[in-house]
């Protein structure tokens, strides 16, 4: 069955003999589809006994599906013959081949007010993506990662352009109340904020400022970018997002989707930060615990490079099992390490030097066998008081900066913390 896509023209060959003693004019129809719809009409003749080829130039249907071929014979205008063809055509949509070469990362500051006046900077990250197109279309480019991505709204400036003049429509075509409602929406769309090309899309929000420190705070799994513009050949597409305050980068990488229409075209990874220079969970090994209130006794293995020297502690807590307060359930391990420097700081100072462990593993890695009671520089193990049954472990590291009272054994916090989500690391078997 032949497959043509949706306006593809094409060129029907159909014999045509007549069998008569005499010369006539003809003229043929080809139909497709259950409707007998006319995709193409030509006059010829024939002598008598004559026999030739008639070609018939046809656009096909714009639906995908299956058509029916039938080829009509008219002479005098009287109904000669239908003919219905061998076979019938399939009409598939044309999916572009398309190719993600390339996706760079640059870092913009957007500047913002927080809930008490003060300045702050969020974190916009814009990729640079080349992308290659055999045909022209229309997509759209789905960005994945969870925890850190912010449910900021954003809009091309051609998608913003295309706003702008669906409104200036909708004003020509009402009138009062209506009309006055969209004049006033162009005013509000017109102060939309940019940020490196791109606008922030508070259709139709009251208060900006809050909504986007509600936004910033708060994460989504993907961001949709619509109405991608794809050329034939070579394009360079910027699109981005806005990062969780509170989140990390370099845990999970970014995956970059194009679609057409509801079709994957193709999907890379990408890194933000280079992995090695992130916190990671290396391996996770949990001993199954026997019912009744058996110890666990984890045996996890992270990596933690010092990314901010002489002013790091890293917070490294993993749980399970039903919610239960600040620690989300039972927990399997935990434990503080600090900066080497700071460490020896608060040993200078009389402090005891087992409440957090320096940051001093030359390749950055650290075996976590339970929780870490510091003041005494032991491991202990938690008991799980769980029924029978398999339980996922999840896993995060907080880094703060912090510093060091001059006198006194005192820790001071300052900023908020950097939050890397592991997400689920193993499992806690209680048999």
């Amino acid at each position: 069955m032949p497959e043509f896509s949706p306006g593809e023209v094409k060129t029907a060959v159909a014999p045509m003999t007549n069998p008569t003693v005499k010369a006539f004019d003809y003229t043929g129809f080809l139909y497709m589809g259950t409707d007998l719809a006319v995709m193409s009409q030509v006059d010829f003749h024939l002598e008598a006994g004559e026999q030739k080829d008639i070609s018939l130039p046809v656009t096909m249907p714009l639906g995908e599906g299956i058509y029916p071929v039938y080829i009509g014979v008219f002479s005098a205008g009287e109904n000669i013959a239908l003919y219905r063809a061998i076979e019938d055509v399939t009409i598939v949509s044309a999916v572009p081949a398309v190719g993600i070469s390339g996706v760079s990362w640059e870092t913009v500051d957007y500047g913002y007010t927080d809930d008490w006046g003060n300045p702050e900077i969020a974190k916009f990250y814009k990729a640079e993506i080349s992308i290659t197109s055999d045909q022209a279309f229309t997509g759209r480019i789905i960005l994945s990662c969870p925890n850190i991505i912010s449910p900021v709204s954003l809009m091309t400036e051609n998608t913003y352009q295309q706003l702008l003049q669906e409104i200036d429509d909708l004003i020509a075509n009402t009138t009062g109340t209506i009309q006055q409602l969209w004049i006033d929406r162009k005013g509000i769309a017109l102060q939309f904020p940019s940020v490196d090309g791109f606008r922030i899309d508070y259709r139709w929000w009251a208060n900006w400022d809050q909504r986007f420190r509600d936004w910033v705070k708060a994460s989504t799994d993907s961001l949709v970018w619509q109405g991608i513009g794809i050329s034939e050949g070579t394009n360079t597409i910027y699109v981005g997002f806005f990062k969780n305050q509170y989140a990390a980068v370099g845990i999970n990488p970014i995956q970059i989707s194009l679609y057409s229409d509801e079709t994957l075209l193709d999907t890379v990874s990408s890194y933000l930060e280079p992995p090695e220079n992130v916190p990671q969970v290396l391996s996770v090994d949990i001993p199954p615990v026997p019912l009744g209130g058996g110890q666990v006794k984890p045996t996890i293995t992270v990596r933690l490079p010092e990314l901010r020297k002489n002013s790091q502690v890293y917070i490294f807590r993993a749980w399970t099992g039903p919610a239960l307060g600040y620690y989300m359930g039972i927990r399997v391990a935990e434990i503080k390490y600090m900066s080497k420097s700071l460490v020896a700081k608060r040993v200078t100072l009389g402090c005891s030097p087992t409440t957090y462990i320096a940051l001093d593993a030359p390749d950055d890695t650290y075996v976590i066998k339970g929780i870490w009671v510091g003041w005494k520089g032991v491991w202990e193990y938690p008991v799980a008081d769980l029924s029978r049954g398999v339980y996922p472990v999840q896993a995060k590291v907080e880094s703060w900066k912090v510093g060091v009272e001059s006198d006194g054994c005192g820790v001071y916090w300052y900023g908020e913390p950097t939050n890397y989500n592991f997400g689920i690391v193993g499992q806690l078997t209680v048999t």
